[in-house]
């Protein structure tokens, strides 16, 4: 079904090889993802950090939350995901996704992770603005017959999130620390 183009069969497929380390997971989960199925970035992504290669993890986690997967949303705020990019070693890489996802999209989540970047890196009236900059849109927008309360409480939880963020940084609270006291205190998803 999956050779003939059934979208869930091959992202079935795809996460199925993927429990099993098989590379070969990538080629369905990427075929399922071009057809529009909205998890199967996401399943990159958990391939991806599970294998350590935290940059391919951030880049497809990014896109899936950018295509309206909301579980990819809601983790991209984990403290989780800061730490697996802080052990990727090639900074200009980082830089380079980031911006390439930021033409693509105004409302990508890239801009949540180049504002962290230049926090960082000792650049706080930048990442402070690239912050505030996202909180204003954290999420592309819905039509209005399509928005409801999870939608609503989802822009309200990250803004909340930001909001709180950018008050620790100026009050002295280490950036990690900041972000790992409110991550946990909205408990968003992660990949475990």
């Amino acid at each position: 079904a999956a050779s003939n183009g059934h979208v869930a069969a091959m992202f079935y497929i795809g996460t199925a090889l993927s429990d099993g380390q098989d590379d070969n997971c990538l080629l369905w989960l990427s075929m399922a993802h071009n057809r529009g199925h909205l998890g199967a970035c996401y399943e990159m992504s958990r391939y991806f950090a599970r294998n350590k290669n935290f940059l391919d993890s951030l880049r497809c986690l990014i896109i899936s939350a950018d295509s309206g997967f909301d579980i990819a949303y809601i983790t991209l705020f984990d403290i989780s995901i800061i730490t697996n990019m802080l052990k990727i070693q090639d900074l200009s890489s980082i830089e380079t996704i980031l911006d390439e996802l930021l033409q693509v999209s105004n409302y990508s989540g890239a801009r949540y992770f180049k504002g962290i970047l230049s926090l960082l890196q000792e650049k706080r009236i930048e990442g402070k603005a690239l912050l505030k900059s996202f909180m204003q849109t954290p999420k592309r927008q819905l039509r209005q017959n399509e928005v409801d309360d999870f939608y609503d409480n989802q822009i309200q939880m990250i803004s909340n999130f930001i909001e709180n963020l950018i008050q620790d940084i100026d009050t002295g609270i280490p950036l990690l620390n900041a972000i790992n006291d409110r991550s946990n205190e909205a408990n968003f998803a992660n990949f475990e």
